[in-house]
This record gives structure tokens, C-alpha cells and sequence, in this order.
């Protein structure tokens, strides 16, 4: 009850009339009142590709329509319906037999019947003139349907069965906007079918309850689902369940509105991406909403546009600054999934607002890297860069670990530390993709499959460093975080031998140019894993190298290189045996970071000479 009670909470920009959905509106059934007849107009859009051209793809425009639950002996909604509803329109079927298509003919005569007698209903009660119009022609035997049905392409009539009929009288309101409608649904909708009355646990007023929710959640919202209605929600941990016994909403009480209003807000959240993490390669997807009444953009934990982040920054601090009472203000985190037509509740947050201020301000602090196209990471890419990256049907697909988007939340929001595994299965990937992450383009073209792979190889790296930077800034003693660059002064001997490693790849690189295998390839997973291993064979190859540079005449770099290479050797001693995996972890960052740093160096080296020859010239 307690994510009921907060959806309820969830004050919507967006809100919908009580018992209406953002659903698919396929067609119009427009009434024409001299002579009395109809027509039936296709309402769908033409799509357009990436590069603005027209495509032959067609798509009906979601907007607020009257919704239910429905699941066996479907009952109607109110003014707008599919097409068995509407137009009594048998549903089509592969059998031929005369007797199914006779079934089938009766269950639509009933439906339209179900139908008419509830807009009759609302006809009544409202006196709408355009309801009036409508009966009319239904009792004149719905003169021009057939005809209008028979006009329609090929293409449209196999909608039918799909999407919704709205309908209108002349060029007059369509009926599912009317006021009175809607507040004749929203009466019909939130009526409790047991005609239980208790105390709703929600709001705490006493009356109608109901046993089940009275709306569907959308299933285009839900990762995993197979229908376009959700209708059951079972969860899986123990914040969810409450010591909840019985079916349904039995052992849970809530009135029709409460049920209807944290329904919508679900709808409403999960359709909006400034209130939902989770991508389409995610087999689950988050909701977050906060009780207070300011907006906060917690979507750049995910996003983090420079932008956004500032703004998220300055909201967060106001909300410290501020005078007023903030005891009561609460932060929200939904995770779900699918599974065919249930809603899999997967985890729940309810912390105190003021206390995420300070964990996502430390969280951008702990994931930065020194990367200029990757400074902070995504949430999201965070998880996949721990997961495998492969070709699926032409097309890269990166799978993150079971969990490990829900727990590098739980990490951002709440300030936890990440699960050890996280570490283990991010350093198999990081050995795994090394080979990619530090190859150059390849001369197959820029689209080619293998250099899409190089190039998510090396943003998954930068990612990577970002989450060996965040779990090893958690676990690791505060007065020695992992810096954002290069640290000079760092002297563990694991991250000093990263430097060396790259260092080493730099020196032959200068000294030998592209190889077939270079260092990185034959010796990174056992340098990483236990440097002492493989430092006589590095140390004799880096002789060997800065001999080639003074053969290629390149004095002065074998210099400096051999003076870098004595003194990180001073500094680190004996090579360190095998690494448990935080070391390891700080051993690869202390060689991206050492790369990156020479790149930096070099470019801003060229840049001067760039500069300096451009004044002898201007000169």
C-alpha cells in the first residue's frame, strides 16, 4: 500500500480524466445529419525516416481515450470503442466454418448492443444534442455503415480489430471529450463491482473499496510485456507485500478514486522521460517521482548533459538552502518489469529527499572520468560496460548484468557501495575488449561492423573507468580517493604498474609503429592480473625499444621515456604479485589514465607547434 499511497501522491502536469488512457485512436465514425448518414475516416499519419522522407508505414495518434480492465467478457467503454463495439463488426477468424462466423457475429451484435445501451445511458442523464443525433441513427438501422466499411482500403480494415473508433455528429465535439462524458465514465469506471465498503488505506476515507484496479497500466510502459494492458501486479520483496494474504486488493483497501489516481500517475510517469530510467536493452525499467513541490531533473543521472547536470545541481542546492520544512519531502524509485501480462514489481526507494541531495552530488563526483567526449557517464552505460557487447542480426547489442542498473541506482540514490560482482564481471569485459578499445580504424570504412566495435569498445572503456572509479572511491579508505586524472603522487604499486604498462605501449608504438600483436595483446591480461609475472619480459622489450628510437634517430624521446620509466620503476620496487581484484581494477585505471595523459601532452605539443609555425608565417 505504501506504492499506492505514494503514486497517489504524484501530482501530475499531464493528469487525464479519471478513467481515461493514452491509447491508439484509429479511426472517426463522423455522423451526417441531412440526410442522415455516416462516413468512417482512417486517422492515420504517414511516418517519416531519419533523413524526413515518407515511408510506407502508417500511425494511428495516441491520445486520452476512455480505458478499463478487460479480460474475459469484455464490457464497453463509453463513447469511443473498437470496432465489435461501435460498428458491430464480427472479428475475423481463420476458421470457415459457418457456425464460427456465426458466433462471431453474435458476440459483436451483443457487444454493439452493450454498447448503445451505455451511451443511451449517458444520452439521458446528459441531454446531449449529438448523443441524440447518434441513437437516431442507430434506430434508422445505422444508414451509409456498410458502405463506409466497404470503402475502406485493405490496409485500414485490418485495423479495425486494433485500434479505436471516436465518434462525432457533424463537425461537432468528438464524444469521448464531452465534459459530461467524461464525468459519466469516470462515475461508471469507479464503481466497485462487490459493493465492499471499508476504510481505503490510501486516503483513510471510508466507502466503496474495490478488488481490483479499476485501470489497466499501458503495456508499452512495462520491458517484457506481450499485451497492451498490464492487468495484475504481484511483487517479489518485501516492502511490496506488507504481510499482504488473500487475491486481488482484498487484503489491501482502496477506493475507486485512489486506485484510478495512482494507476494514471504510473501511466503518466512511465510514458515520460524525464521520470523513467531504462533503455530498450534493458530488461527492466525505473519510475521515480518526489513528494515535495518543486521539480527535480534526478533523469540527468542517466542523461548528464553538462546542462542538465548544473540545473540538477542547483535544484538540489536550493533545496538545501531552503527555509522552508523539508522533513516531509520524500523521493520515490519504482523498478519493474514484465513477464507476459503481469507487472513484476522489482524494488522500491523511499528516502527522504534532503539525503539524496548529498548522494547524487557525490555520485557525479565518483563517476567522472578524465575523458573529454565522456567526462561523466551515463547510469545506464555504467551497467552495460560490465556486460557483454555482441552482433546480433547486423547490429551491436549490449547486454548489462542481471541487476546491475537497479544496483548502480540504489548506488546513486542512496549512497550505498556496488555489489563486489559488479567489479569481477566489469574486469572480465575491460580484458575481454582490450583488444578493440586501443586498436585504430581499421581501412574498411568508417560503417563498418568491426569499427562500430572499435569505437563502443573505447566509450565502453571511458565508462568502464568511470565505474572502477566509483567502486573503488566507495570501498577504498576516503583519504586516498581515485582521482579523476592522472595522479602523480599516487604511489600505489598496482596503479604505478599501469603507468608503466602504458608507458611500455607508448615506447614501442614510437619505436615500431603498428605491429601485428603489441604488448597490449600478448601481455595486458597477465599484467594486470600479476605484474610480476611478465616484468622481465616487458623490461627486456623496452630495452630493445629505446634502442629503436636512437636508431631512428629519436634521442630525446628515448630520453625522456627511459626517465619516466626509472622513476615510476624507483618508485614502485619489486613489480607487485598477483592482484586481488580492486587492485586490479586500480592497475587499469592507472594505465588509462597514464594514456590519457600522454595523448593530452602530445596534442597540446602539436597545438603549440601548430601555433608557432603559423606566427613564422604570418611574420
Amino acid at each position: 500500500m505504501t506504492i499506492l499511497q505514494a503514486l497517489v501522491s504524484h501530482k501530475s502536469s499531464n493528469a487525464l480524466p479519471a478513467g481515461y488512457a493514452m491509447k491508439s485512436l484509429g479511426f472517426m465514425l463522423r455522423i451526417e445529419t441531412d440526410p442522415l448518414t455516416c462516413g468512417l475516416l482512417p486517422l492515420y499519419d504517414q511516418q517519416h525516416n531519419k533523413r524526413g522522407d515518407l515511408v510506407n508505414r502508417w500511425v494511428a495518434p495516441v491520445t486520452a481515450i476512455p480505458n478499463a480492465t478487460r479480460t474475459n467478457n469484455p464490457q464497453p467503454l463509453l463513447g469511443c470503442d473498437t470496432a465489435a463495439f461501435v460498428l458491430g463488426l464480427p472479428k475475423s477468424t481463420n476458421e470457415e466454418s459457418s457456425a464460427a462466423a456465426a458466433k462471431q457475429a453474435d458476440i459483436a451484435r451483443a457487444k454493439r448492443h452493450a454498447f448503445n445501451d451505455l451511451l443511451s445511458t449517458w444520452v439521458v442523464e446528459s441531454g446531449d444534442p449529438d448523443g441524440e443525433v447518434y441513437l437516431e441513427w442507430v434506430r434508422c438501422g445505422s444508414p451509409g455503415l456498410e458502405t463506409a466499411i466497404a470503402r475502406l482500403d485493405d490496409r485500414w480494415r485490418k485495423r479495425l480489430d486494433v485500434d479505436a473508433i471516436a465518434i462525432e455528429v457533424g463537425a461537432g465535439e468528438v464524444f469521448h471529450d464531452k465534459r459530461s462524458l467524461q464525468a459519466a465514465w469516470a462515475a461508471h469506471s469507479l464503481q466497485s463491482g462487490s459493493g465492499r465498503r471499508d476504510t481505503c488505506l490510501s486516503c483513510g476515507a471510508f466507502g466503496p473499496v474495490v478488488d481490483t484496479l479499476p485501470q489497466a497500466i499501458q503495456g508499452r510502459f512495462v520491458p517484457g510485456t506481450a499485451t497492451a494492458q498490464v492487468v495484475l501486479i504481484s511483487g517479489n520483496f518485501p516492502s511490496a507485500q506488507r504481510g499482504a494474504t488473500g487475491s486481488g486488493l482484498q487484503s489491501a483497501p482502496v477506493c475507486p478514486t485512489c486506485a484510478v489516481t495512482a494507476v494514471q500517475a504510473f501511466n503518466d510517469l512511465a510514458s515520460r522521460d524525464d521520470h523513467r530510467w531504462g533503455s530498450t536493452e534493458d530488461t527492466t525499467a525505473t519510475i521515480w517521482w518526489a513528494k515535495s513541490g518543486q521539480e527535480y531533473d534526478f533523469a540527468a543521472i542517466d542523461a548528464p548533459e553538462p546542462e542538465r547536470v548544473a540545473r540538477l545541481r542547483r535544484s538540489l542546492f536550493d533545496l538545501k538552502r531552503s527555509s522552508r520544512t523539508i522533513e516531509h519531502d520524500r523521493f520515490y524509485a519504482l523498478t519493474y518489469s514484465g513477464n507476459v501480462a503481469r507487472l513484476m514489481l522489482r524494488s522500491w526507494l523511499d528516502v527522504p529527499l534532503h539525503d539524496v541531495e548529498s548522494n547524487v552530488n557525490q555520485w557525479f563526483v565518483d563517476v567522472a572520468t578524465a575523458s573529454t567526449r565522456w567526462p561523466l557517464p551515463p547510469l545506464s552505460a555504467l551497467a552495460r560496460s560490465a556486460g557483454s557487447i555482441v552482433f546480433s542480426r547486423g547490429q551491436l547489442r549490449e547486454d548489462p548484468p542481471h541487476g546491475a542498473f537497479d544496483a548502480l541506482l540504489r548506488t546513486a540514490l542512496m549512497g550505498l557501495a556496488v555489489p563486489p560482482s559488479l567489479l569481477n564481471q566489469a574486469l572480465t569485459r575491460a580484458k575481454a575488449e582490450i583488444h578493440y578499445a586501443t586498436q585504430t580504424h581499421p581501412r574498411s570504412g568508417p560503417h563498418s561492423p568491426f569499427t562500430c566495435l572499435i569505437c563502443r569498445s573505447r566509450e565502453r572503456a571511458a565508462h568502464r573507468l568511470g565505474l572502477f572509479r566509483l567502486i573503488l572511491n566507495r570501498t577504498k579508505p576516503k583519504e586516498q580517493p581515485l582521482s579523476q586524472y592522472l595522479d602523480p603522487s599516487r604511489d600505489d604499486p598496482a596503479y604505478l604498474a599501469g603507468r608503466l604498462f602504458a608507458v611500455r605501449e607508448r615506447l614501442q608504438f614510437l619505436a615500431s609503429g603498428e605491429v601485428n600483436a603489441s604488448i597490449v595483446d600478448r601481455f595486458f591480461d597477465r599484467a594486470s592480473s600479476s605484474p610480476s609475472a611478465v616484468e622481465h619480459s616487458l623490461s627486456t622489450l623496452a630495452q630493445q625499444h629505446l634502442k629503436a628510437l636512437e636508431r631512428k634517430k629519436m634521442k630525446g624521446a628515448a630520453t625522456n621515456i627511459s626517465k619516466v620509466l626509472t622513476e615510476l620503476h624507483a618508485r614502485m620496487g619489486a613489480a607487485p604479485d598477483r592482484l586481488d581484484a580492486s587492485n586490479q581494477a586500480l592497475w587499469i585505471a592507472g594505465y588509462y589514465q597514464q594514456r590519457h595523459g600522454d595523448f593530452e601532452k602530445a596534442e597540446l605539443a602539436s597545438n603549440a607547434q601548430s601555433s608557432q609555425s603559423e606566427e613564422i608565417d604570418n611574420s
